[in-house]
């Protein structure tokens, strides 16, 4: 048994695990690292595990979506975002989300990662400003989250905006903070 990793860095497992400013950091065997916005006892308590210090008994999946956006794709898209007015309404009242589009690239790809689900079958994780490609369509989404409160927004091939749509979720949809 192990704690293996899939999506952005299949075949690699985690080496180690520690809890740092408020966060959970894994080590993987590549020398590469990733951290979820949740502290450690948190992330134990949820797993119902004890995830620091013995590997060997532990039996666990995690699957994070790889960080695709460039900082090209950013500099383009960042502009989109910030001029459009549907996204200025989509975003009011919600601070975290406007900060949130204001990070430089190298910012974004630093931030921590948040828990969407599946804990009893592994950890799944995304970014929480990552424009993925659809697969089988030309265009780009990102699900923008606030506690209850989830914007998502589509872009074309030319990053025009196509879609945005707005909702409540639940409070335990997305788990972690991404501390902007």
């Amino acid at each position: 048994m192990s704690i293996d990793f899939y999506w952005d860095k299949e075949g690699c497992y985690v080496t180690k695990v520690e809890n740092k400013d408020m966060c959970v950091l894994f080590s993987l065997s590549d020398g590469s690292t990733f951290k979820i916005g949740i502290p450690l006892d948190e992330l134990e308590n949820l797993l119902q595990m004890e995830l620091t210090s013995n590997f060997a008994n532990i039996d666990l999946s995690i699957f994070l979506h790889k960080f695709e956006m460039t900082a090209n794709q950013w500099k383009i898209i960042y502009s989109t975002l910030r001029e459009s007015s549907e996204v200025t309404k989509a975003f009011a009242g919600h601070l975290k989300l406007q900060k949130l589009i204001e990070l430089s690239y190298n910012k974004l790809c630093q931030l921590p990662t948040r828990l969407y689900g599946g804990y009893s079958r592994g950890l799944y994780l995304s970014y929480p400003l990552n424009f993925r490609k659809i697969p089988n369509n030309n265009c780009y989404s990102n699900l923008f989250s606030d506690k209850e409160y989830i914007v998502r927004v589509v872009l074309d091939k030319k990053y025009n905006i196509v879609e945005i749509g707005s909702g409540v979720i639940s409070p335990t949809h997305y788990i972690g903070d991404y501390y902007v």
